[in-house]
C-alpha cells in the first residue's frame, strides 16, 4: 500500500501527474487534503481485502458454511494449555455459538473519535502550509468548515439509523457508534473541498454521506463484507462524495460558480475518483488474493473466536474472568429457562382442568391451541435467549 499503490495515485494528483491540478499539463483534479487520494484509497484497499478474506466466524450467510472450531487441531493444542481446559473448552463452545458482536467499550470509541476529529483539525488547516493565506482560504476557515461537517455528519447519521432500521425505541433513541461513524464520514468528506468551498453547502453532501454510512448498518452491526470490525470503516473512508462536492460547490471552479469549466472540472473530478477506485482494485485484488492462498491473510479460527487480545497480546489473565462471566450468564439463562417452563406447565395443567380434557385426549390439540393465546411461546424463546 505505502510502497507502490499510495506512491502512484499521490504522483498522479499531488506531484505533478497527469490528473491534478498543480501543474498545466494535469486535467484540474483537485483534492486539497486527501479525501481521494488517502482515504478512498484506504477505503477501496480495505473493501477488497473484506471481500477476499470472507465473512468472520458467526457472520457467515448460511449457518452451514459455518465451521466447527473444535474440529481444528490448533484449538485443542491451545485448550490443553489452559489451567483449566475442561471450563475453557465449554467458554470457546459459547463463543463460537454466539453471533452476537457487541461493542467492548464506548468510552475508547467516543474518545478516541475524538482524538481523530482534533487532529483532524490540524492535519487538514495545516495542509495549506501557510498560516497568511487570504481569509477565504486560510486554516481557520478551513478548520471551521472540517469542524462543522464532522458535527453535521454525526448528528445525521445518529438520528437517521434508527429510523432506517426500524430499531428507534424509547431504550434505543440513538445509537453511539453511528454518531462516531459519522463524524469521521463528514471529516472524510470535507477534506477534498475545504479550502475550496464556504463551510454550509457541502456540509449537507456530509450528511448525506453519513446518512448512507448509517443505513448499512443492519440493526448495530456491519453488513456481512465488512467482516473485520463492528463499525464500517471501509465505508467511512470509501467515500467519493466529498470528491463530488468538490466538483459541485467549489467556489471559482465548482457548477455553482460562473466558470465556464465547471461542467468540466465536475467531470475531472468523477474521472478521478473512479481512476483511484479501479487502480487501488486491480493492485489489492491479487495482492489479497495471493494472500489468501499462502494462508497469510486470516488468523486461526480459535484466535479469531477468543479475541487477538488474549491470543496474540498475551492477555491470558482475562480468560479465568471471561470464563466465569460465561458460566454466571449461562446458569442465569438456565434459571430463566426452568422458571418460564414451570410456569407454561401450570398454565397448561391450568387449561386441562378447566376443559376437563386429559393429556392423552383426542382435543388435546384444541386446549393447547387456546393455551398458545395465555402464554406467549415466542416471547418466552426470547426471553430466554
Amino acid at each position: 500500500m505505502t510502497g507502490f499503490i499510495y506512491p502512484v495515485i499521490v504522483g498522479w494528483v499531488w506531484g505533478g501527474g497527469w490528473l491534478g491540478d498543480s501543474n498545466s499539463e494535469g486535467k484540474g483534479f483537485h483534492d486539497f487534503a486527501g479525501s481521494g487520494v488517502v482515504h478512498l484509497t484506504g477505503g477501496v484497499a480495505g473493501f477488497i481485502g473484506a471481500l477476499v478474506i470472507g465473512p468472520r466466524h458467526g457472520k457467515e450467510k448460511k449457518i452451514a458454511d459455518r465451521k466447527n472450531v473444535f474440529d481444528d487441531c490448533e484449538t485443542q493444542e491451545w485448550i490443553s494449555r489452559q489451567q483449566s481446559p475442561v471450563e475453557v473448552e465449554w467458554w470457546v463452545n459459547e463463543l463460537q455459538n454466539d453471533d452476537t458482536f457487541e461493542i467492548n467499550s464506548f468510552p475508547f470509541i467516543v474518545f478516541g473519535t475524538i482524538m481523530l476529529i482534533v487532529s483532524w483539525l490540524f492535519f487538514n488547516g495545516g495542509s495549506t502550509m501557510d498560516l497568511f493565506k487570504p481569509r477565504d482560504s486560510n486554516p481557520p476557515k478551513i478548520m471551521m468548515c472540517t469542524l462543522l461537517s464532522a458535527a453535521i455528519g454525526g448528528i445525521t447519521s445518529a438520528f437517521l439509523k434508527p429510523l432506517i432500521n426500524g430499531t428507534y425505541s424509547h431504550n434505543h433513541r440513538y445509537d453511539v457508534g453511528a454518531l462516531t461513524n459519522g463524524m469521521l464520514a463528514g471529516a472524510v468528506s470535507i477534506t477534498a473541498a475545504a479550502i475550496a468551498a464556504s463551510p454550509g453547502p457541502p456540509s449537507l453532501l456530509d450528511s448525506l454521506a453519513a446518512s448512507l454510512t448509517a443505513s448499512h448498518v443492519k440493526s448495530g452491526k456491519a453488513s456481512t463484507l465488512m467482516t473485520r470490525s463492528k463499525h464500517p470503516k471501509c465505508m467511512v473512508h470509501a467515500d467519493f462524495g466529498g470528491l463530488l462536492a468538490t466538483g459541485i460547490f467549489d467556489n471559482k471552479k465548482g457548477l455553482i460558480s460562473d466558470s465556464p469549466d465547471s461542467v468540466s472540472f465536475f467531470a475531472w473530478q468523477c474521472i478521478g475518483a473512479l481512476s483511484i477506485m479501479l487502480w487501488v482494485t486491480l493492485i489489492s485484488l491479487p495482492y489479497f488474493a495471493l494472500m489468501l492462498k499462502l494462508n497469510l491473510l486470516r488468523v486461526p479460527l480459535i484466535h479469531e473466536i477468543i479475541g487477538l487480545d488474549i491470543a496474540e497480546m498475551g492477555a491470558q489473565a482475562r480468560i479465568d474472568n471471561l470464563v466465569a462471566q460465561a458460566i454466571y450468564r449461562a446458569h442465569q439463562r438456565n434459571m430463566k429457562a426452568q422458571s418460564y417452563h414451570e410456569l407454561y406447565r401450570k398454565v397448561k395443567d391450568a387449561k386441562n382442568e378447566k376443559t376437563g380434557l386429559p393429556d392423552e385426549s383426542p382435543s388435546r390439540s384444541a386446549a393447547n391451541d387456546s393455551l398458545q393465546s395465555a402464554v406467549d411461546i415466542n416471547k418466552i424463546n426470547m426471553e430466554i435467549e
